[in-house]
């Protein structure tokens, strides 16, 4: 195999599909080419009809970058969006085994590197968790013998829509360094069930107060993902408790 060497399109091949959540697949594609990638890049994704009609959406890889001597297959974090033309694709076409046409990696304002020590804040709403998650992933796997100290205080409707809730678990009882809490929003979820990294109302300034309370020192930058009201909200937040705005990054999905 080569190394891509330019963003230029590939065809790559549907390797696993995984049902995560209700709304949410996870799909591994098996790329032609190594192709290294920053944790918080994301891919352009194209679909061609018979008749020749394109449409063409970006996702944001969720799998981490770690070893980058070997990126032979990503992981995509597809959630099916009502009138969604790639992703109801996706959800009620694609197979194991398809091929498809994927551009990439782009980005460069939203990444994070694991030679960073300093405290970081991951704000996350839904699906908008798949570039952090590809963070999260990169801190876990790298040597590195000093971690950065990292929060991700992650939103979500259900329990059942809690995506990687698993794997999160298990990395914040096992890695002292990374707290976690889960904002469960939706209102027949407001009920005591003793699960751990839990809280039954949805993100506001007391709940950012309280968490950094976890970490030594405040975080050196924060990054946020979600839908449009939902990052400008949490931005407002951390403006509001004195973060820099230039130490503030954000990614928006949706209008």
């Amino acid at each position: 195999m080569s190394l891509a060497s330019t963003i230029e399109w590939q065809i790559a091949t549907v390797r696993s599909i995984h049902v995560e959540s209700p709304r949410v697949k996870l799909f591994t594609l098996e790329l032609p080419v190594i192709t290294p990638f920053r944790s918080g890049q994301h891919f352009d994704v194209r679909l061609t009809a018979p008749d020749g009609y394109q449409a063409q959406r970006s996702y944001s890889v969720s799998s981490s970058p770690e070893p980058a001597s070997n990126l032979t297959s990503i992981e995509f974090t597809v959630e099916l969006i009502t009138d969604g033309e790639v992703s109801s694709y996706f959800h009620e076409a694609v197979e194991v085994g398809d091929q498809i046409e994927i551009r990439g990696p782009i980005g460069g304002h939203f990444t994070w590197s694991p030679i960073a020590t300093k405290p970081v804040m991951m704000i996350a709403g839904g699906s908008g968790i798949a570039p952090i998650m590809s963070m999260i992933r990169q801190r876990s796997n790298t040597a590195a013998i000093e971690k950065s100290p990292m929060l991700l205080i992650f939103s979500a409707r259900t329990e059942a829509d809690i995506l990687f809730a698993t794997e999160l678990e298990s990395i914040a009882v096992n890695d002292t360094d990374f707290h976690l809490l889960v904002a469960l929003t939706r209102a027949e979820e407001v009920a005591p069930d003793n699960r751990p990294f839990r809280q039954f109302r949805r993100i506001d300034r007391p709940t950012i107060e309280s968490e950094l309370s976890n970490l030594a020192t405040h975080p050196s930058s924060a990054y946020i993902c979600g839908g449009s009201s939902f990052v400008e909200a949490m931005a407002n937040h951390l403006l509001g408790i004195g973060m820099p705005n230039n130490s503030i990054r954000t990614e928006r999905f949706g209008p």
